[in-house]
């Protein structure tokens, strides 16, 4: 029976509405016909007998259902239809809508890390250094300014296009080197910032800025280094004042340099004095 049952519902979902309402009519036949003969059964009445009376008790169990069933169930098949076609709508409209927040989300992630992030090297740029810095934990950390030497000169001689992949390469190798939460921005031009928990961060930094090789495509290469200046940013301090130090210290070791015949062609940066912001 229950065999029976599972196949009978799941032809009827199967169904189009002209097979539902033939199927709802059989069913309703044989029901109406077992339950009323089995009635006359009980209380001894014969199922076929002669005259009106015998002929009502035979046909009434299966006209009935089969005229009253399709008046019922087709607006009510209708009215399901409807109904299923409205929630598909909604469904739809509601995944749409899913979607659409999602996109939006996506653009605005966008949005904030265009905001906050240099276009040309992916790095943060100097808002976004800066928001980053206010939420630095409470905890003394080193900072690192970094500005690449004869940066003029290799945009006079070589293009600004090769000026691009200079400062790119930079930002890739100070990612590279700086440690785990440590931050890295451009602040603009040619001048970067790292900001690191390590306070060995200064020196890695000046290890990793001491000259490497930027490729230019079409067999073109220069040598390319940096001057670092380090200061040390006490838990509570101002950023700015760190920043001026390290800057100062970035300055007196370029002007030391600046008497080198050739900064592109032997770059050998050294860590420069540090500083404590005070």
């Amino acid at each position: 029976m229950g065999r029976l049952t599972t196949a009978v519902v799941k032809l009827y979902r199967t169904a189009t509405l002209s097979q539902r309402l033939a199927l709802i009519v059989v069913v309703s036949v044989v029901g109406s016909a077992a339950f009323c003969y089995t009635g006359y059964a009980v209380i001894g009445l014969p199922v076929l007998s002669g005259g009106v009376g015998g002929m009502v008790a035979f046909w009434a169990p299966i006209v009935t259902p089969a005229v009253v069933a399709p008046m019922v169930m087709r607006p009510l098949e209708r009215a399901n239809r409807r109904a299923l076609v409205l929630l598909g709508q909604v469904e739809q409209a509601r995944a749409t809508l899913a979607a659409e927040m999602v996109e939006r989300q996506r653009a605005q992630e966008r949005l904030e890390h265009e905001v906050s992030h240099d276009h040309l090297t992916g790095v943060l740029n100097r808002r976004g250094f800066f928001q980053a810095c206010q939420s630095r934990p409470a905890v003394p950390m080193t900072l690192c300014t970094v500005d690449v030497d004869q940066f003029k000169a290799i945009n006079d001689s070589l293009g600004h296009m090769a000026g691009d992949m200079v400062l790119c390469a930079l930002a890739e190798a100070l990612l590279a080197c700086a440690g785990e939460g440590a931050w890295v921005g451009r602040l603009g031009g040619d001048e970067f910032v790292v900001l690191d928990p390590d306070p060995s961060a200064g020196r890695i930094v000046a290890q990793c800025m001491a000259g490497w090789q930027v490729v230019l495509g079409e067999g073109v290469s220069c040598w390319v280094g940096a001057s670092v200046g380090t200061s040390f940013l006490e838990a509570g301090a101002s950023v700015d004042q760190a920043l001026s130090a390290a800057d100062r210290a970035m300055f007196r070791h370029k002007r030391a340099r600046a008497t080198d015949r050739d900064l592109l062609a032997s770059p050998a940066p050294r860590l420069a004095e540090a500083e404590i912001a005070t």
